[in-house]
């Protein structure tokens, strides 16, 4: 009898562990989850960015402390590098509308 009991709650326990494995969608669409699961930088950033866009929020990505960091002469040569190398990253993806068209405004 002691036995059948014992096999029974050792049963019972190894069938509840799933239970406790539970993962939110905050955990699923963290940074270091991710980067665990081999996404690279660039697919992170973009799914930070649509996430604090539906969610309404400001999302600051570590690239955009990088260019944060450099002083004004630097960033205003980044930016005209930017405005005439039209496949350099300048910030700007996902959080402007795009405009297809160069316009002086973009320095």
């Amino acid at each position: 009898m002691k036995t059948k009991l014992f096999l029974a709650f050792a049963l019972f326990s190894i069938l509840a562990i799933p239970v406790r494995a539970e993962l939110t969608v905050d955990d699923v669409t963290s940074r270091e989850y991710l980067r665990n699961y081999g996404y690279s930088h660039a697919t992170i950033d973009i799914l930070e960015l649509k996430k604090g866009g539906v969610n309404g929020e400001k999302v600051y990505l570590p690239s955009d402390a990088k260019r944060d960091e450099k002083c004004k002469f630097l960033r205003w040569l980044e930016r005209g590098h930017a405005y005439l190398d039209s496949g350099m990253d300048n910030g700007k993806y996902l959080r402007e509308d795009t405009k297809f068209s160069p316009n002086f405004n973009d320095l």
